[in-house]
């Protein structure tokens, strides 16, 4: 076992360095089968088969062998919650904020599925396979937790000289950790909105940044005001929607 799910069925019950052993009482193969008699015939399948067959609240038997003891474990399997949303208006439907024209969204697989369909002389911007990868490899750790990226830029004063023309994974904003374009939100109205803020600038460290290093900070000063002009400029009808329609 390499990992477990953090959000599956079996976290706590199976663990990482656990050797597989038998599912249902079927042997595993080094090659990850399990011996299935179908009909008069035998055939070695994926052990994932036993499993994905069921029906919704059924029990398997999952033996391991750890640290030299073979313990076994009843786990009830359900689906796992992706990190990316995976079906367009049914899990998955556009959300973004804008930020002194820096637009943020959140990774999905239709985003991406729609990137791809363009033809490479309509692609306006450039969303990376680190991005895709970084968004369907991962486990999701806490039911909140997104992908946010950097989608792309609005030019405005506010945010001379920065312009890129490919995504990036959004890590922290003002030396906080995010985890969801809410999260987001949340903190940069704190930072412009709030009474008695102090905050002097915007400052957004991104997952290819080094530890420590915001790679794009903008002034807060004129943030609110120039985000309007972008939406009025480009006819976005808000500078935020952050629900799912």
């Amino acid at each position: 076992v390499v990992s477990v799910a953090p959000l599956g069925a079996a976290q706590g019950k199976i663990h990482s360095g656990d050797i597989l052993v038998e599912v249902d009482g079927l042997a595993v193969s080094n090659e990850h089968t399990v011996p299935l008699q179908l009909g008069e015939q035998k055939v070695d399948l994926d052990y994932g088969v036993l499993i994905s067959q069921k029906q919704k609240g059924e029990i398997t038997r999952i033996k391991v062998l750890r640290n030299g003891e073979e313990i076994e474990q009843q786990i009830v399997f359900a689906p796992i919650p992706p990190l990316a949303r995976r079906f367009d208006r049914y899990d998955s439907s556009p959300r973004y904020l804008l930020v002194g024209g820096l637009v943020f969204s959140v990774m999905s697989l239709p985003l991406f599925n729609e990137f791809c369909e363009l033809r490479r002389e309509d692609r306006r911007l450039n969303v990376t396979t680190t991005t895709y990868f970084a968004a369907v490899k991962r486990w999701k750790d806490r039911p909140e937790q997104e992908v946010i990226i950097l989608l792309r830029t609005l030019k405005h004063p506010v945010n001379l000289g920065y312009n890129f023309a490919s995504t990036r994974i959004l890590s922290r904003f003002n030396g906080k950790s995010m985890e969801s374009l809410a999260q987001l939100a949340e903190e940069v109205s704190k930072a412009l909105d709030a009474d008695g803020s102090t905050e002097e600038f915007l400052r957004f460290g991104f997952e290819d940044d080094p530890e420590e290093f915001d790679s794009m900070v903008l002034k807060a000063e004129g943030i609110r005001k120039a985000d309007l002009e972008l939406c009025k400029n480009h006819r976005i009808s808000q500078p935020a929607v952050l629900e799912e329609s």
